[in-house]
């Protein structure tokens, strides 16, 4: 009789290193990808006044309150201390129309964000295979 032993300890160990690499150096370039393209589109749809107060007032920004537990977030909007009423514009008064530019820049480039953050996530993804020899 002919037993075959194969120990798995070794590759569960390399396996919980290759995701603790990809939660720590690949997720969080996938999402700064799809942030960009985001912040991009704002700046080209948010309405310019004569101040320009609100397109000042556009951030991308890493959110290290919402980034845990695995998670990498940007955040892409408006500075509400910088432009308090940029919702006006946005969805309108009773005596003034809407400007939507978060709503449509969401419905427009969503689905190109998210390939650029699966793109890079793929590039992040081989260079850490390629690291590990």
């Amino acid at each position: 009789m002919i037993n075959i032993k194969f120990d798995t300890s070794a590759l569960q160990k390399n396996l919980e290193k290759f995701a603790k690499d990809i939660q720590e150096k690949a997720i969080r370039p996938a999402a700064y990808a799809a942030s960009k393209v985001l912040y991009a589109e704002i700046q080209i749809r948010v309405p310019v006044g004569e101040t320009g107060k609100l397109k000042a007032a556009l951030y991308q920004y890493y959110n290290e309150k919402l980034s845990k537990d695995g998670k990498q977030v940007y955040s892409v909007g408006v500075n509400k201390r910088k432009a308090p009423h940029w919702h006006l514009l946005e969805y309108g008064t009773i005596r003034a129309p809407a400007y939507p530019f978060i709503a449509p820049t969401y419905d427009a480039k969503i689905v190109e964000a998210m390939q650029a953050a699966r793109t890079r996530l793929a590039e992040k993804i081989e260079e850490i295979k390629n690291d590990r020899g």
